[in-house]
C-alpha cells in the first residue's frame, strides 16, 4: 500500500516527523494513566527497598564493599541475591505493566478510553506469554551479542522495535516480531536509536542519583526510590514509542489501523 494511500491515523504515521508527532501524542492523550501504570514498578522498587534494608540493617556498608572488591563469599551471595530479587519482582510486575501500559494507549488512540484497571485486567492474559517470549528475546539477543555482535543488534532492533506489541496484540511470538520488523529495519533503527538515547540519558542521570552516598541503609532505599520514580515519565515516552512504531510497521505491512488494534484487544472489556 502506497503512501498516498494511507488514511490519516492517530497512531500510524506516514513520516519520521508523523512518528514522533504520534509518540508525542500518546503522551499526552494516555499520560495520566500510563502514569499511574508505570508507577507500579517505582512502588514495588520502594516496599521491596524497604524490606531488604530491614532485614540486611548494614546493607548500605555491604554494596559498597561489594563495589570496592573486598567482600567475602557470603556477602557476595548475599548481595547478588538481594538485587536478583528486585529484578526477578519489576520484571513480573513489569509484564503486567507493559501489556496493560499497550492496551491503554491503543484503546485511547481509538476514542475508547481506558482506566489503568482495564489495562491491568486485560494484561492478566498476556502477561505470562510476553515474560516467556521477552526471556527468549533475551536470551537470543545476548547469544548474538556474546558470539558475533552485528547478529544481536540485528535481534536487538527486531525485538525491541514489535516484540511487546505482537503478543500483547496479536497473541504471537517472535516469529511474526522478526517477520514484521525485517521489512522496515533501518527506519525503524533511526526510530529506536533517538528513543535509545533519550532513554540512556536518563538512566544515566537516575543511575547517578541512586548511587548517591548518602548515610546508612535508609539512603540506599532513598535512593533506589528515587531512581525509579525519574524512570516513571521515561517509561510513559517509551510506552508511545513501543505502540507508534508497532502500529506504524502493521500500517507496512496489512494497512491495520489503530480502531482495527483496538477492536481486536477490547473484546469483553467495558470502557467508562
Amino acid at each position: 500500500m502506497s503512501e498516498e494511500t494511507l488514511p490519516d491515523d492517530p497512531l500510524a504515521p506516514n513520516s519520521f516527523g508523523g512518528w514522533c508527532t504520534r509518540v508525542i501524542g500518546v503522551c499526552r492523550r494516555s499520560g495520566h494513566t500510563l502514569w499511574r501504570l508505570h508507577a507500579i514498578n517505582a512502588v514495588v522498587a520502594a516496599l521491596y527497598w524497604a524490606v531488604i534494608v530491614t532485614a540486611i540493617p548494614n546493607y548500605a556498608e555491604l554494596r559498597r564493599t561489594v563495589n570496592a572488591g573486598r567482600a567475602g563469599f557470603a556477602d557476595i551471595v548475599t548481595y547478588l541475591a538481594s538485587s536478583l530479587g528486585v529484578e526477578v519482582a519489576l520484571f513480573v510486575v513489569g509484564a503486567f505493566v507493559w501489556a496493560g501500559a499497550v492496551f491503554v494507549a491503543i484503546q485511547d488512540a481509538a476514542g475508547r478510553p481506558a482506566t489503568a484497571a482495564h489495562g491491568l485486567r486485560f494484561a492478566t492474559r498476556r502477561a505470562l506469554p510476553l515474560m516467556g517470549w521477552w526471556l527468549v528475546a533475551q536470551l537470543l539477543i545476548t547469544v548474538g551479542l556474546v558470539m558475533l555482535l552485528i547478529p544481536g543488534l540485528y535481534l536487538t532492533v527486531l525485538f525491541y522495535a514489535s516484540l511487546l506489541a505482537v503478543v500483547v496484540v496479536e497473541r504471537q511470538g517472535i516469529g511474526r516480531s522478526i517477520e514484521l520488523s525485517s521489512g522496515r529495519f533501518w527506519p525503524t533503527s533511526g526510530r529506536l536509536l533517538i528513543a535509545g538515547l533519550g532513554y540512556s540519558l536518563v538512566h544515566l542521570v537516575a543511575d547517578s542519583i541512586g548511587d548517591w552516598p548518602l548515610p546508612g541503609s535508609a539512603g540506599v532505599a532513598l535512593g533506589e526510590l528515587s531512581r525509579a520514580g525519574l524512570m516513571v515519565p521515561v517509561n510513559v515516552m517509551l510506552t508511545g514509542v513501543a505502540v507508534v512504531t508497532y502500529a506504524e510497521l502493521r500500517r507496512h505491512d496489512d494497512g491495520c489501523t489503530t480502531s482495527a488494534l483496538a477492536a481486536r484487544m477490547g473484546v469483553g472489556i467495558r470502557h467508562r
